[in-house]
C-alpha cells in the first residue's frame, strides 16, 4: 500500500512547521534539566531542505486506516457481513478498514477481535458468541 504521505505540498509544509516546532519546545529552558541534546540523524540537519530531506528518507505515516472498506448488508458496502469483498471470490479484509469510524483507544484490540472472528467465518464457526 503506497499512502502517499509527503506527496503534496501542504503535507511537507506542516511536516517541516511540526519538526521545528518539536524543536522549539525542546528547546525552552524548563525542559533544559531534562533534555540534555539532540539525538540521532535528525540533529545534524538544519536547513529547510535537510530537514525536508530526512523526514522524507526516515518519515512516515502514524495513521490508523478505519473506514476504507466498508462493512455492510447494502449492496454499496465494499464487504459483505462476511467479511467477503463484494465482486471478487476468495478474497476477506481482516484489518480494521472494516470499522466505519476509528476508535478512540488503540486500534490493536479491535483489530484482534476482527481477526478472531474473520478466522470462525472462515472455518465455518458460529460468530455469534
Amino acid at each position: 500500500m503506497n499512502a502517499n504521505h509527503f506527496s503534496k505540498q501542504l503535507d511537507r509544509d506542516r511536516a517541516l512547521a511540526l519538526f521545528k516546532w518539536i524543536r522549539r519546545f525542546g528547546g525552552q529552558h524548563a525542559l533544559s534539566p531534562w533534555i540534555v541534546e539532540e539525538v540521532g540523524p535528525a540533529a545534524q540537519v538544519h536547513s529547510d531542505e535537510d530537514i525536508l530531506a530526512n523526514l522524507l528518507q526516515l518519515g512516515g505515516t502514524s495513521f490508523h486506516i478505519a473506514g476504507t472498506a466498508a462493512m455492510g448488508a447494502e449492496a454499496g458496502s465494499v464487504l459483505d457481513p462476511q467479511l467477503r469483498v463484494r465482486g471478487v471470490t476468495g478474497l476477506r479484509v481482516c484489518d480494521t478498514s472494516i470499522m466505519p469510524t476509528l476508535v478512540s483507544g488503540n486500534t490493536n484490540a479491535p483489530a484482534m477481535a476482527i481477526a478472531m472472528n474473520a478466522a470462525d467465518m472462515i472455518l465455518g464457526r458460529d460468530t455469534n458468541r
